[in-house]
């Protein structure tokens, strides 16, 4: 089968990522699959913004190369655990002090590219496929914290839900990875509390 092609501008990929994560933030992406009806969404808007015909092949075509672009740039600094290194999006390129560089190009002579290639949309990127990049270690503690979460039976308590914002906040987990509903949160919540407050009216009737 012809690989459909299609020749994509800056402005072209800007729109479409940002189509992508509407997409995934209204729930048209299921484990880290987009959905038919999201492709067909995707195409109604590059339309309408860009006056662009497309296809879902030419979607997933191009979402495969930005995809690829975004790894090699996460895996060679966030992977890497170089923390001494961030994403400017002015420069779009990744910024350290002058000796971080030198010792990283000492170290890895073929990291110098990294001094002046440009980077697009890597924040967006990496909200969209970062996930799917966590390697080793890190990977299988987020795996465990996750199985943990989901093998709870007893419903979340209110330790467990400030975890859970704690987790989300440090990219560990996503909130996908729960099935509970918001009101299972606040019946749960709700629940706790009044656990504590007969805990404390049982205190005061002792006194």
């Amino acid at each position: 089968m012809k690989r459909e092609t299609m020749k994509w501008t800056a402005h072209m990929d800007e729109t479409f990522i940002e189509a992508l994560l509407n997409q995934h933030y209204q729930g048209f992406r299921v484990d880290g699959t987009f959905t038919t009806m999201a492709y067909n969404n995707i195409i109604i808007e590059l339309k309408e913004k860009l006056k662009m015909e497309s296809t879902k092949d030419h979607l997933k075509n191009r979402m495969k190369t930005l995809k690829e672009h975004f790894n090699e740039s996460y895996d060679f600094f966030k992977n890497r655990k170089l923390s001494d290194f961030s994403w400017n999006p002015f420069t779009k390129t990744w910024c350290a002090e002058l000796e971080v560089w030198e010792q990283l190009i000492k170290e890895k002579p073929d990291a110098i590219k990294w001094k002046t290639k440009v980077v697009s949309n890597y924040n967006n990127l990496e909200e969209l496929f970062a996930k799917d990049r966590a390697t080793g270690e890190d990977a299988e503690i987020a795996k465990e914290k996750r199985k943990r979460w989901m093998n709870e039976t007893n419903g979340v308590q209110v330790e467990s839900i400030i975890d859970i914002d704690r987790m989300v906040c440090e990219k560990e987990i996503s909130l996908e990875d729960f099935s509970y509903s918001g009101k299972d949160l606040d019946a749960s919540y709700s629940n706790s509390q009044r656990k504590k407050k007969k805990s404390q009216m049982m205190k005061n009737l002792r006194f």
